[in-house]
């Protein structure tokens, strides 16, 4: 694909079925990180005694419509932002391949978000203030992940945002509209999902640090470099099981998630050659302390295909732990 200039993006439409367009901008196959903490809280709720169907249905079409708008407004402010025509990589790519105007993407994030305050009040006076605090706060985080003037995901603060907005903010906020209260056992099962779910977006950059440099996005790998990203990569892995290791131990997880300290073991080993300097990829990226391949070479997109499987391994260390997290406290006595 020939990348696109903002002032080119949009003008030319490109044929297609308009459906496919908007569920390729929705990016529907990321809603797991909004599935997985509220079925969370719902199962905590309710083996606590507290479980209301049409609230749970809310709260969930509440948080998919907060993620929806945030991938809308994600691809139109990254568009703003976007200067030149280097490459791009990031988001779901409908502006740049001119699917949809820049400005039908704005007022579809703007409905979304709509949708979602929506939900947030009505379940605020069905279970009270706090549910409405929530629902602000995840608000907040979405929209100006990408929006001016905060911008956080330029400024380094992606994944500390995404983070609470998808792990504490959804877990305990479900949690609290069922059961009118917080719950320590609640905020820590959102811990290993909020450390993997911002480590997917910490993984992803490592890829796009020359291009995030060139359009101002300073994200934590940028500020890093390729090979400080890589070693920050491990580390990431190593204290989250370590505290999945200790929550467990002290009770507040299901034990069932100690087997995700396995698929931990096996994306280390995975992720070793890279990390010693002595694998491919090593030096592909600007940033690495390694000789840069020549620009637009074949080893430079091999390199960089190497590093995409930093995003995809982080990925698959999200669902793994989800799916063990849910089995765990669904089969609770």
């Amino acid at each position: 694909m020939t990348p696109t200039t903002p002032g080119e993006a949009g003008l030319r439409p490109v044929p297609g079925n308009p459906v496919a367009n908007w569920i390729q901008a929705l990016r529907p196959r990321f809603y797991i990180a909004t599935v997985v903490p509220v079925a969370t809280g719902l199962l905590l709720a309710a083996h606590d005694g507290h479980f209301d169907a049409t609230l749970a249905v809310i709260t969930l079409l509440g948080a998919l419509a907060m993620h929806a708008g945030t991938n809308l407004a994600n691809d139109y402010y990254d568009w703003v932002q976007y200067t030149g025509d280097l490459p791009y990589h990031g988001g779901s790519g409908v502006i740049q391949e001119g699917k949809i105007p820049p400005e039908a993407v704005k007022r579809a994030a703007l409905l979304t978000f709509a949708a979602a305050f929506a939900a947030g009040l009505y379940l605020s006076t069905v279970a009270g203030l706090p549910v409405l605090m929530f629902t602000l706060l995840g608000l907040l985080g979405a929209y100006f992940y990408s929006a001016p003037p905060v911008r956080f995901g330029y400024r380094g603060l992606a994944e500390v945002v995404c983070g609470l907005s998808m792990g504490p903010v959804i877990v305990l906020g479900t949690y609290y509209t069922q059961a009118g209260r917080l719950s320590a056992e609640a905020l820590a099962a959102s811990l290993p999902l909020a450390s993997f779910v911002a480590f997917i977006l910490f993984g992803e950059s490592i890829p796009d640090i020359d291009e995030d440099r060139q359009t101002g996005k300073w994200t934590v790998a940028a500020r890093l470099g390729q090979r400080r990203a890589i070693q920050v990569y491990v580390l990431w892995i190593v204290l989250t099981g370590l505290a999945v290791a200790a929550l467990a131990a002290a009770g507040l997880l299901p034990p069932l998630l100690l087997a995700e300290l396995v698929v931990m073991a096996l994306v280390l080993r995975a992720v070793r050659p890279l990390l010693a300097g002595t694998g491919p990829g090593a030096g592909a990226a600007a940033g690495s302390g390694g000789a840069a391949p020549a620009p637009g070479g074949d080893a430079a997109e091999r390199g960089r295909a190497r590093l995409s499987r930093l995003g995809k391994m982080a990925l698959a260390l999200y669902l793994s732990t989800g799916l063990l997290l849910i089995i765990g406290l669904a089969l609770r006595g």
